[in-house]
């Protein structure tokens, strides 16, 4: 929810209670300043209240969306994908909507299915997405583009963002900006740079998925291991 929009249901709430004071005051024969202490405290004590459930729920969104990680960690990427695909099914919020939806492209990734994954990654929006999810919404479109041969726009969105990255490079998320520059390097068709690179994330990188593109792409190009 955008802040302008929080903003509006407060006003709107304020104009509910201020409304409901009224009649009260009419019922009950309340003076001016007797209805505007009820009002001050009604109002505050309600949208406090709201507040609190907003935090409260957006944690147990998070903490749900969260715990799909473990399924993802322990193989089970097809659960993976429905628990997910389950909890967008229930989310009308358009962030929260853009959060689940590149977890899903994540899931496809997994299974190899770049085309499915690209094509849930152009359905999102990057103005919605916050945080290290934005660097890893532009590094895995990036790459899922290079891996379903669209090289010029991998290459374009890689260029377009490198501000942006630049930023995550010293994050969880370095390694896999890392092996996607190795597909920019293929893509313009320097091999012997490519090799370089993938040399040393063959030889630093611990992550079980970038290993394996690694391997894959070093078998093409004819890495010695």
């Amino acid at each position: 929810m955008t802040v302008i929009r929080k903003i509006s249901k407060i006003i709107v709430i304020g104009v509910l209670i201020g409304i409901l004071m009224l009649l009260l005051q009419n019922k009950l024969g309340w003076s001016d300043s007797l209805l505007m202490y009820y009002y001050k405290w009604t109002a505050t004590i309600i949208i406090l209240g709201a507040i609190a459930f907003n935090i409260v729920w957006q944690i147990l969104f998070i903490k749900k969306v969260l715990g799909t990680a473990k399924l993802l960690e322990d193989g089970k990427v097809d659960d993976y994908i429905g628990e997910n695909e389950a909890i967008l099914d229930k989310t009308t919020n358009p962030m929260r909507q853009a959060m689940i939806k590149l977890n899903i492209a994540v899931g496809y990734g997994e299974k190899n299915n770049y085309r499915k994954a690209l094509s849930i990654m152009e359905e999102i929006n990057i103005n919605l997405v916050r945080g290290i999810n934005r660097g890893v919404y532009i590094n895995n479109l990036a790459y899922f583009l290079f891996k379903n041969n669209r090289d010029n726009e991998g290459l374009a969105i890689l260029s377009k963002y490198d501000s942006e990255l630049v930023k995550w490079q010293n994050t969880n998320l370095g390694p896999h900006i890392y092996f996607t520059n190795i597909l920019a390097q293929v893509a313009q068709g320097d091999n012997d740079k490519a090799k370089e690179m993938l040399a040393n994330v063959l030889e630093t990188v611990k992550d079980k998925r970038i290993l394996e593109d690694a391997n894959e792409l070093a078998n093409e190009l004819g890495v010695i291991k």
